[in-house]
């Protein structure tokens, strides 16, 4: 991605900042939220996503993988965690895809983490391990 500048601006009546960019390839401005009305926090918030645009981190939720999801959390968040911690996530991953075989990570709803947890109940496991 080159030349990417995310900008902050009020947008209409809403309460929070917006924060946008231009697309260099399709030249439409992309939009979001930056969660905030103040304009310090906001400007972080800008900052934090054109950093994530620049190591091309970032995704739309909606079309995020559940193997992106995975191998991202395996390279960023488990690292830093106990390693019963980094066995108890690959055991938690290892069933989710097993029983939901999520293609996206917006695929797992609360209706599909329902439906998972339905499932480890019937396979017998124990009450504490499953909520």
């Amino acid at each position: 991605m080159s030349e990417i500048t995310v900008k902050v601006s009020k947008w209409g009546k809403r309460k929070n900042l917006a924060m946008f960019y231009i697309c260099p390839q399709t030249g439409r401005r992309v939009m979001k939220s930056t969660g905030t009305h103040r304009l310090k926090y906001a400007q972080k918030a800008a900052g934090k996503w054109e950093d994530e645009l620049w190591a091309g981190r970032y995704k739309p939720a909606s079309k995020i993988t559940w193997a992106e999801f995975r191998q991202r959390y395996e390279d960023e968040v488990l690292p830093s965690l106990a390693a019963k911690t980094d066995e108890m996530a690959n055991t938690v991953f290892n069933a989710i895809e097993r029983l939901c075989n999520p293609e996206k990570l917006s695929h797992l709803t609360a209706e599909r983490l329902s439906y998972f947890q339905s499932k480890l109940r019937d396979e017998g496991r124990a009450e504490a391990t499953v909520s």
